[in-house]
């Protein structure tokens, strides 16, 4: 009886969507972040670039001479929040973009949306890129909210 009732618990825990140890029964895949490349891209554990939906950072390459304003900024704060951290991948319609990179939203072990994350921190702007788009207004909202506190990116916009 005690068992019944904990597996019973434990799927309730993962239909409302807590914690680490139900992001695996949400259909969410396991991965470790390598590297951080840019604000907005990653290179999962067996060299996989990861292009995180919804947002778009600034570009940050300074091997290429390309570097957009806030753009060190932007990756900083991705290398602060995935750099070497287990997270979990959700996908939506499209997996893969034009330049083969995985396309998915990433979550942290606590349940957050990543994604999301670094747009409420003024890391990176909503970017609509269909068809994904599940977690948009979301995002969306979160980068309202980040220019209203003049947030990251959005501290010097007028």
């Amino acid at each position: 009886m005690r068992d019944a009732i904990l597996i019973l618990v434990c799927g309730l825990l993962g239909f409302l969507g807590a914690g680490p140890a139900v992001a695996a029964d949400r259909g969410r895949v396991p991965r470790l972040v390598e590297r951080v490349i840019d604000g907005d891209t990653v290179v999962l554990d067996g060299g996989e670039p990861l292009r995180l939906i919804g947002i778009n950072a600034p570009e940050y390459q300074p091997h290429k001479h390309r570097i957009d304003p806030y753009g060190k900024e932007s990756a900083a704060c991705a290398r602060r929040r995935l750099d070497g951290k287990k997270i979990f991948l959700e996908y939506d319609i499209e997996r893969r973009d034009k330049y083969k990179r995985t396309l998915a939203y990433a979550y942290s072990g606590e349940g957050e949306l990543v994604n999301r994350a670094l747009v409420a921190e003024g890391c990176a702007k909503a970017g609509y890129y269909p068809p994904n788009g599940r977690h948009y207004r979301a995002i969306k909202e979160a980068e309202k909210e980040a220019k209203a506190r003049r947030k990251g990116l959005w501290a010097v916009v007028d």
